[in-house]
């Protein structure tokens, strides 16, 4: 029989059992005050209890002596306040006793806790700063922070409007930091602590003080201060909570456990013995003192709200479950947008980082090419500045890996067909992967193309095969299948919704080792790899990662240790396109130069070398500028024909520097040199102005080609 069909039968005895209980629970609950309830110490473990024994003279805690009345001196010179008794709670619950040490000096409290020589502050207000020495409990009082004026500023204050004022603040309070990053251009004024700011709002010596009401609103009553009164809300509050030096993580988690222990009611009655304000509209612990005489009444009232509770109970664990699916979806969506936006920041600086390397590259790959065009070497000197040209070109390749795990990289976007790229891909497998592992393929007919570049959609099929190959070392079984799906915006794995649609599937398969969860995690980071150092740069999923996001797409892996790996990706297809084949360039000479004047305007003095040297030889007259202002100077004093510029450059800049030419001499021909792409959104409008482009690191042959194509093109 089930628990409902036990509660159906016999209602009556259990209902009445039940609220005679919760009667009683009531009546005990409003009799005795929390600090009277009995108590469990705090379970530790045999670490963090071993730790305290062993240190009692570490347990060293600071507290600050004039900071009503959170924390302060009493008069026969003992720790009061609210965090006081925080801290006796802690005491009791984890039977120790702290050595108690007034510090009147804020900003020396917060060092001797980043020092260590500080265990514990009992009430800190935790900050980004703060967290590098500190650890923080949960808060266990929240205060909002306030600009109090005098009464002769009528006007409520808004944050934006503290510009022009004379803004008092205590130094070194959280206050302090908080203000001085909020952006606004605010002329504050260090306060040695509260009293002082308060007179000197009052006095005229400032116009504002922007502090916590409680300590704010204690001082002035105390001082007497009658013509001050709240003039506005920041949405800042105060959340204090036990702050722990870095030095102690054992005492750390010992306290952030007893801290859990202590109820909620308890804390409450603590912050209503101190503070006579309801922050965030909560009740205080006093009103709920005089609130426990409507407790019996409500005892009796449950008494008939009992019956309806159980008929009720079905109905709400249903809906208890409904919620917490719907929790569990928002947390996995949260999840998800988390690793979203890493993956942003991190392909952000991936890409700032491929950008300086291309400027790199393009010195050493560029000079070396230049010297190979000499006779003077001998045939050992050639192959080495061949080898040197050869390592260029794969640091290149690379950059582009990271340019493409960044979406900085140049897309040439054209109609694909997935299948042939798969066979083409799997037919250079066969021949270079182990006997010991089978490829299959399952490739669907009449799939409809997909807009990319094929070198990076062999790119990804190769990166996916090869960490399957890596995971298969005994041999094992490799599979690539292709399939059109027609799909409505719904989640995808890693790259979080794809847009309602039809699709073109990849999937790469095989029966590995399989991916550990905690690898799963950060496989697509940059530079994370689980391989031996020289077998893996670790760009291989995140360059796939990058891909697949610029395309539009999502990709998703399903894994586990022992059962294999299945990587699955969706490219949104080209409908009403055809895929073309493409012949392949011919090879012809290198364009020479017709005497034409060629201004190279860029901010590296070896590429300036390396490009008058080469395009000199090849007939041109080189003119050179490091800077945008002096591009426009030699634009004004030569008669010049062709300008090579570069983007970032200190002063004016590329970008500015192209405006300015097209005012000044319209019909001049200019050919962008960057590491950028040419289809980074940030150059797309510029690129409408530019004659052409040309990516670093470029082989000096292209930018021959280049040159001349510009120069003869009369469009």
């Amino acid at each position: 029989m089930s628990l409902s069909e036990v509660l159906h039968i016999s209602w009556r005895p259990a209902a009445l059992a039940g609220v005679v209980l919760l009667a009683a629970s009531l009546v005990v609950l409003f009799h005795f005050p929390d600090g009277s309830d009995p108590f469990e110490p705090t379970v530790l473990t045999p670490e963090e209890r071993a730790w305290l024994n062993e240190n009692p003279d570490r347990l060293t805690l600071f507290y600050n002596t004039d900071f009503p009345p959170i924390e302060f001196a009493a008069e026969d010179g003992s720790f009061t306040g609210l965090g006081a008794d925080v801290a006796s709670e802690v005491e009791r619950r984890l039977e120790i006793e702290f050595i108690r040490i007034p510090c009147e000096d804020w900003n020396r409290h917060l060092q001797a806790l980043a020092d260590g020589d500080c265990a514990v502050a009992p009430t800190i207000v935790r900050t980004d700063e703060r967290e590098e020495f500190s650890y923080f409990t949960v808060p266990y009082a929240s205060v909002p922070v306030v600009m109090i004026a005098t009464s002769s500023i009528a006007e409520d204050l808004a944050l934006q409007d503290l510009e022009g004022l004379r803004v008092a603040v205590v130094s070194g309070y959280a206050t302090e930091e908080y203000l001085r990053n909020t952006g606004l251009d605010l002329d504050l004024i260090p306060m040695w602590n509260v009293q002082q700011a308060l007179r000197s709002v009052a006095f005229g010596e400032a116009d504002v003080l922007v502090e916590n009401l409680a300590v704010a609103s204690y001082y002035a009553g105390a001082e007497g201060l009658s013509n001050l009164r709240v003039a506005g809300v920041t949405d800042y509050y105060f959340d204090w909570s036990i702050g722990v030096s870095r030095e102690y993580p054992l005492l750390y988690s010992s306290i952030q456990k007893a801290m859990a222990d202590i109820s909620r009611s308890r804390l409450e009655e603590l912050y209503g013995t101190w503070i006579t304000m309801t922050p965030r509209g909560e009740i205080s612990a006093a009103l709920m003192r005089k609130l426990r005489p409507v407790g019996l009444f409500l005892a009796v009232l449950l008494l008939s709200l009992a019956i309806i509770t159980i008929y009720l109970r079905q109905r709400l664990n249903q809906k208890v479950k409904t919620l917490e699916k719907a929790q569990r979806e928002l947390l996995e969506q949260t999840a998800r947008l988390q690793h979203a936006e890493k993956m942003e920041a991190l392909g952000n600086l991936a890409g700032g980082i491929a950008h300086d390397f291309n400027n790199i590259l393009q010195v050493i790959v560029g000079y070396a090419q230049l010297l190979l065009q000499s006779e003077s070497f001998s045939p050992n000197d050639k192959r080495s500045l061949e080898h040197i040209a050869g390592a260029g070109r794969r640091a290149s390749t690379l950059i582009g890996q990271l340019m493409a795990f960044g979406r900085h990289m140049e897309f040439r976007k054209v109609p694909v067909d997935l299948n042939r790229e798969v066979s083409n891909a799997v037919e250079v497998l066969g021949q270079t992967i182990p006997k010991m592992i089978r490829i299959t393929t399952d490739l669907e007919r009449d799939l409809p193309p997909v807009l990319a570049d094929p070198v990076h959609i062999e790119q990804v099929i190769f990166n996916l095969a090869g960490n399957a190959v890596d995971a298969m070392p005994e041999g094992g079984e490799l599979e690539v299948r292709t399939w059109g799906v027609e799909i409505s915006e719904t989640e995808c794995g890693e790259t979080g919704t794809i847009l309602r649609g039809r699709y073109a599937v990849l999937m790469v398969s095989d029966t590995g080792s399989g991916i550990p969860p905690e690898v799963r995690k950060s496989m697509y980071d940059p530079f994370y790899t689980t391989k031996e150092p020289g077998k893996g740069t670790g760009l291989g999923l995140a360059s796939v990662y990058g891909i697949v996001r610029s395309l539009g797409g999502c990709i998703r892996c399903e894994s586990a240790e022992g059962t294999g790996t299945v990587f699955t990706i969706l490219l949104p297809v080209a409908e009403g396109v055809e895929v073309s084949l493409e012949a392949p360039a011919g090879m012809g000479s290198t364009p020479s130069g017709k005497g034409e004047t060629v201004l190279v305007v860029d901010d590296e003095p070896d590429i300036i070398s390396q490009s008058r040297e080469y395009l000199t030889h090849i007939g041109y007259h080189v003119l050179t500028a490091s800077t945008g202002e002096e591009a426009l100077e030699r634009i004004e004093l030569e008669e010049v024909d062709l300008v090579i510029l570069d983007l970032n450059m200190p002063g004016m800049g590329g970008f500015r520097c192209l405006e300015e030419i097209r005012k000044k001499r319209p019909a001049l021909k200019v050919l962008i040199a960057s590491g950028h792409s040419e289809f980074d959104v940030n150059l797309e409008e510029l690129m409408k102005e530019a004659s052409g482009f040309l990516r670093k690191p470029y082989r000096l042959s292209d930018l021959a080609e280049r040159a001349r194509e510009v120069l003869d093109n009369d469009g």
